[in-house]
């Protein structure tokens, strides 16, 4: 099952009362594959939120991926 993409659905959830990012293909991934829930974003600030859900859907998408992969290894290296 591939999930990264360079296309998603990024949506909010009444029901679940979350922000999810989805994949295009239902038929391939039909669950979200992030969701925000209100317990998590209920004290971040616009800001905060707005870094939170933007990083999470960067590293989704292949090209963005491999346009950040020197930055992201290094975030990955520190303890």
């Amino acid at each position: 099952m591939k999930f990264l993409s360079d296309s998603f659905t990024v949506r909010y959830d009444d029901a679940l009362k979350s922000i999810v990012i989805v994949h295009p293909d239902k038929d391939e991934l039909q669950s979200p594959l992030v969701q925000i829930r209100q317990a998590t974003y209920t004290n971040m600030s616009f800001k905060e939120l707005a870094e939170f859900l933007g990083a999470r859907l960067l590293l989704l998408m292949p090209t963005m991926r491999a346009h950040f992969k020197e930055e992201i290894d290094r975030m990955n290296e520190q303890p």
